[in-house]
């Protein structure tokens, strides 16, 4: 252990400098770009000041943020409004109302012709349907609604059904045939106690057509096929144009490397990065020996490579534009302050 404790000491120069080389690597591969960027400048509505310019690769053309926002904006205002209809309640209806009239006090003399009445102005009220109020709202400045029966849809005019403040006069519309005024109160008065609306406003199944309809809208409005023409020389960047240019844009900068392409990715980078640093360590032991031997120089070296790889990273992400404004030829110089020319000029190359 002791011998152990020795040697290392005895190498902790040339430890520290491989933990430094090692360091150094790693967070400059990382910095690195693992996607693709597209070295082309162009704004809407402006000449392509490039050669003309071919699909590199088949992609798809993807739709603006606008264009799908107003997609779903015209799904959400322009979507049936769908209304079930209860076969039940006509059911219980009628049968709620020939036991009324077998209990009335005219059922021996108007039995008949109160059923038979009855019964018909039951059936013309729900023909098509009769809205409860709260739904009745909802198609008011609705000319035609989806109305559900069972497994059946059908589209219908909203003025068919018939409403709360309209059943009274057409039920004393429908009773103008019975003479009795007496027997025309007690029928109206029946029918009204017992007629109930049965069509109601879906909205589960509403939202869920909604919904569905959300679901499918694409992001992508077309296809672009490998070698084919994007945009000519000196076209205006506009309409499908700029769509493309976008499209293949975004897909260069937000390329996702499948797991076996990235690590042979950043084998290359690491492989890469590591023999330049490499030269730069022989440099120093070859001809720099001083240099070399002291660990606070040569970590001053590779800090300043490892700031400008930064500061061009960085520069980079938020726009490639500006990054002639990184004062990378300050390294040379920043060196030849500390060192020499010539160690300045290799480390910068």
């Amino acid at each position: 252990m002791k011998k152990i404790l020795n040697r290392l000491l005895q190498n902790h120069s040339l430890i520290y400098k491989i933990f430094l080389y090692i360091a150094t690597v790693v967070l400059i591969v990382f910095l690195f770009p693992k996607g693709g960027k597209f070295k082309y400048d162009y704004f809407k509505g402006k000449p392509w000041q490039y050669e003309n310019y071919y699909a590199p690769f088949s992609f798809a053309i993807q739709k603006s943020t606008d264009e799908i926002s107003l997609e779903r904006q015209n799904i959400i205002d322009n979507t049936k409004l769908y209304f079930s209809y209860d076969q039940e309640i006509v059911d219980e209806v009628k049968r709620n109302f020939i036991d009324d009239i077998e209990n009335t006090q005219y059922s021996e003399n108007f039995g008949k012709v109160f059923n038979n009445k009855g019964i018909e102005i039951i059936d013309l009220v729900y023909n098509v349907g009769f809205v409860d109020g709260q739904s009745e709202q909802l198609i008011d400045d609705i000319d035609f609604i989806s109305l559900r029966n069972g497994v059946e849809v059908q589209e219908i005019n909203s003025s068919k059904l018939v409403k709360s403040s309209q059943l009274l006069s057409f039920i004393n519309d429908n009773l103008v045939s019975i003479q009795s005024s007496e027997a025309r109160v007690l029928l109206l008065n029946i029918l009204s106690k017992l007629i109930k609306p049965n069509v109601r406003f879906d909205k589960v199944f509403t939202d869920k057509v909604k919904e569905t309809a959300l679901n499918q809208i694409s992001d992508v409005s077309g296809q672009v096929s490998e070698n084919e023409l994007i945009i000519s020389r000196g076209d205006l960047v506009k309409g499908e144009e700029l769509a493309k240019l976008n499209s293949i844009k975004s897909e260069l900068e937000s390329k996702v490397w499948s797991e076996s392409n990235y690590n042979w990715v950043v084998l290359g980078y690491s492989i890469l990065v590591a023999l330049a640093l490499l030269m730069i360590l022989l440099f120093l032991r070859k001809y720099r020996t001083d240099v070399f031997e002291n660990n606070s120089k040569t970590t001053l070296i590779f800090i300043n490579v490892l700031l400008m790889v930064f500061l061009i990273t960085m520069i980079v992400k938020f726009d490639a534009k500006y990054v002639y404004a990184v004062p990378l030829c300050a390294l040379p110089i920043i060196l030849k302050a500390f060192f020499d020319a010539r160690l300045g000029l290799f480390v910068h190359v």
